[in-house]
C-alpha cells in the first residue's frame, strides 16, 4: 500500500502567527484539546489512537513541540536550533531527543552543510550574497571568510523575529559589518541585479502553486546578476508506490522511527510545509524564470536534493 500525503497550504503559515518560545499556556492546552478532539474521530491513523493521543501530550511538554503544534511548522529561530544540534546534544526530553537525532529532520541537518559546503565554494572578494528567507542566516554567517575582502551579506525575511535573531547572530560572528537585513516578502523584493548569489533553503516547500513558485523565482532572477546563482532546496515527488519500509530506507531511519514521523508531523501537527516537487518540473520552473539548471545534489541515499542555477 502506497504512503499517502496530504498536505494544505495555508500562506498563514508562511509567516508563524507566535514567537518562538512558547510557555505551556491555556492557549496551548485547549489546541491540545482540539488536536485530539480531530485525532479522535480520524479513521485510519499511522499508530494506535491512545499512542498518538499520548504524543500530542508530550509534544506540549518542550518548547519545540510547542512551537510545532501552535504553528504547524519551523521559523527561523527553530530551524536554526535543528540545524546547530548534533547527535551528542542530549535534551531534557525524550521526544525532542528523537526529534533532533531520529527523525527526518535529521536529512535537512545533513543538507544544510551541504549547502554550507557549496556555498563556500562560491566565496570570492567583492562578492555580494543574499539569503531569502534569512531566517537566522545560518547558512551565510557561519562560511569562512578569512581569505576575502570587501564583500556584503544581505538577508531577507518578512519576520522581523527573524531577522532580530539574525542580526544577533551576525554580531556573534563579528559579521555585522559586513551584513544588511532587509524585511520584505519573497514575492515583492522589488530589487534589480543586486546580488552575485542567491540562497533560498525551505520557502519554495510551503508553496504548491507553480505559477506562483515561478513567479518567486522571476523575482530572485531579477534580484541577480547576469549569470549570478540561485542555490535552493525542494522536497522531491516521493517514488510511486512508496511504502513505510521503502521510504524508511532512503532516509535511513527504521520503519518504526519512519511510522513515529508520521504520525507526529502527518496526523498530529498536519505540517503545511511538504509540497513536493520533481526535478523535471523544477527545471522547467527555474526556465520560465530565466535560469539555467546547473545541477542537482542529491546525498548519498538519494534524497534531500540540493539545485544549483544560474541566470540567464
Amino acid at each position: 500500500m502506497g504512503i499517502t500525503m496530504n498536505y494544505i497550504l495555508d500562506e498563514s503559515y508562511i509567516t508563524h502567527s507566535t514567537k518562538s518560545l512558547l510557555e505551556n499556556t491555556k492557549e496551548t492546552s485547549a489546541i491540545v484539546g482540539n488536536i485530539k478532539d480531530r485525532l479522535r474521530e480520524t479513521p485510519n491513523l499511522v499508530l494506535p489512537l491512545q499512542k498518538t493521543l499520548q504524543l500530542v501530550d508530550q509534544l506540549s511538554e518542550f518548547p519545540l513541540g510547542r512551537f510545532l503544534l501552535h504553528n504547524k511548522g519551523l521559523n527561523g529561530f527553530w530551524t536554526s536550533y535543528i540545524f546547530n544540534s548534533s547527535s551528542e546534544d542530549r535534551k531534557n526530553h525524550p521526544l525532542e531527543n528523537w526529534l533532533l537525532n531520529n527523525s527526518i529532520l535529521t536529512s535537512a541537518r545533513e543538507r544544510f552543510f551541504r549547502f554550507k559546503k557549496i556555498l563556500q565554494s562560491y566565496v570570492r572578494s567583492d562578492i555580494t550574497m543574499c539569503s531569502v528567507p534569512c531566517g537566522l542566516m545560518d547558512e551565510l554567517l557561519s562560511l569562512d571568510y578569512s581569505t576575502i575582502d570587501n564583500f556584503q551579506l544581505v538577508g531577507i525575511d518578512i519576520d522581523d523575529e527573524s531577522i532580530e535573531y539574525a542580526r544577533k547572530n551576525a554580531i556573534k560572528q563579528n559579521l555585522i559589518n559586513n551584513v544588511n537585513f532587509i524585511q520584505r516578502d519573497a514575492w515583492g523584493l522589488d530589487i534589480t541585479s543586486r546580488f552575485d548569489l542567491l540562497t533560498s533553503n525551505g520557502l519554495n516547500m510551503y508553496e504548491s502553486d507553480e505559477k506562483r513558485l515561478i513567479a518567486l523565482y522571476k523575482n530572485f532572477r531579477k534580484a541577480l546578476k547576469n549569470d549570478g546563482i540561485l542555490v535552493l532546496s525542494y522536497i522531491p515527488t516521493p517514488p510511486k508506490n512508496a511504502n513505510d519500509e521503502l521510504m524508511a530506507q532512503l532516509f535511513g531511519m527504521t520503519v518504526e522511527d519512519f511510522k513515529l514521523e508520521r504520525s507526529i508531523f502527518t496526523d498530529i501537527i498536519q505540517v503545511t510545509y511538504l509540497n513536493f516537487c520533481s526535478d523535471e518540473a523544477l527545471k522547467h520552473q527555474l526556465e520560465a524564470a530565466g535560469f539555467s539548471l546547473l545541477n542537482i545534489q542529491y546525498n548519498q541515499n538519494g534524497v534531500s536534493p540540493i539545485a544549483i542555477a544560474q541566470a540567464k
